[in-house]
């Protein structure tokens, strides 16, 4: 509910959506009106606004702030979910990155950090730093300073990146349409029956209800003073007498506030690790590994999966972060470390005639035993295709250089509407 609309219940039904739509649309109008090239970011928080988000602005929320790792591996899970409506002239926007600097009101851990940073590069996700860059650590400065990882983000002449491997809970799907009176139809279609999507409810008088993005005693302590913007999850805010106790809540689909599902950032669903590939316009492939879970893994892949453009079997593999190549079979082994271990590559047709070396990847490489290739996890082809590797020496770096302000929107033109500011 807002000021002004005392009624509300804080459901979005169909007519909601399309209202919502209706005055993005309106900011729209009169931004081209202008003549000025702006940046239009639609603010909603809602994965259903990706169905019409190219014909209302540049880049869409999808769900709500990342605040927290779990909060990126399930907009990442989302983010999958939604690719149809990806780009390109369009954006679902899964938020802003996270740094490690500290001292920052939001802090990830320097592992988090680079992960969601290359998640975001490979995922063609807008890049947006929400931290201050006058206070950047000098980890954060060469993390998102990093041409090449940019230039992964940027490349928009090839495909815009897809999951190539994951074994984490699968998140549900979206079936929307669009009526013809502008209202949007969104309903969600569980990929697992046995995943229990909307939590139970707690008694108002049970001590601890969700307020949405935190959690207070009851529903008025939801608000701190701060108003409607706090007053979500298990509570909606009625204009006369302030954040109160939902009695009956809308489904899923209809509900205001930030989308997200918290099952999904229980600590059992994030044990797993997720594989994103985006082939780039040179016929190269962007690659990126992340785990998700509490403990180191060893991971497997089988690159033949890639599907590259050239002949030659195998890959030189460039880390991205440390300039290093590999030449790979078509096996990549690596053992990511745990809440964050990631490895990053792009990925070319390999060198000829290369003396063997040893083998040395971002993360710490495994050696696979013969009779190991076939485990539930590495889910490798019939043909049995020993891990092997040759090091070579350091590849030219590509002459590329961006300014760093250029490369990073610094401001936020998301404040119509629906959208609060990010302090909570």
């Amino acid at each position: 509910a807002m000021e002004n609309f005392p009624h509300s219940t804080g459901s979005c039904p169909a007519s909601g959506k399309r209202d919502a739509i209706g005055k993005y649309l309106k900011m729209a109008r009169a931004l081209n009106e202008t003549g000025r090239p702006v940046l239009h970011s639609i603010c909603g928080w809602q994965p259903w606004f990706a169905p019409v988000g190219k014909s209302i602005g540049h880049m869409w929320r999808v769900a709500g702030d990342v605040r927290s790792f779990d909060d990126v591996y399930e907009t990442m899970l989302l983010m999958e979910r939604l690719r149809k409506h990806h780009g390109p002239h369009g954006w679902n926007d899964p938020d802003m990155l996270i740094g490690s600097s500290p001292g920052a009101k939001l802090v990830m851990t320097q592992r988090q950090s680079r992960a969601q940073f290359a998640l975001y590069s490979v995922m063609t996700a807008p890049l947006m730093l929400g931290a201050n860059v006058m206070d950047l650590s000098k980890f954060d400065l060469e993390t998102y300073s990093n041409a090449d990882a940019i230039r992964i983000n940027q490349d928009i002449s090839g495909d815009l990146g897809g999951v190539v491997f994951s074994n984490c809970p699968p998140y549900p799907d979206f079936e929307t349409s669009v009526r013809d009176d502008g209202g949007i139809d969104f309903v969600m279609q569980p990929r697992d029956s046995s995943i229990a999507l909307d939590n139970p409810r707690p008694s108002p008088n049970a001590g601890d209800v969700s307020c949405g993005g935190h959690h207070a005693k009851s529903c008025p302590g939801c608000p701190m003073g701060n108003g409607a913007g706090w007053c979500h999850g298990d509570c909606t805010w009625n204009h006369t007498r302030g954040c109160v106790y939902e009695k009956e809540r809308p489904r899923i689909e209809d509900r205001s506030g930030p989308w997200s599902l918290g099952v999904f950032k229980a600590s059992q669903m994030k044990q797993c690790q997720v594989a994103w590939a985006k082939t780039l316009g040179t016929g190269q492939v962007a690659l990126v590994a992340v785990n998700f879970g509490h403990s180191s893994v060893r991971w497997v892949f089988n690159l033949t999966k890639l599907k590259f453009t050239w002949s030659r079997p195998g890959a030189a593999a460039r880390d991205v972060w440390s300039n290093e190549t590999t030449l790979l079979a078509d096996i990549i082994a690596l053992r990511l470390h745990s809440n964050g271990g990631s490895a990053f590559y792009e990925l070319s047709e390999p060198y000829a005639g290369v003396q063997a070396g040893p083998s040395k990847l971002s993360e710490i490489p495994v050696e696979i035993p013969a009779n190991e290739l076939h485990s539930d996890l590495n889910q490798l082809t019939e043909k049995r295709v020993e891990a092997s590797s040759f090091r070579i020496g350091r590849t030219d770096q590509l002459a590329f250089a961006a300014p760093f302000g250029a490369i990073l929107l610094l401001f936020c033109a998301r404040r119509f509407w629906s959208c609060r500011r990010r302090d909570r």
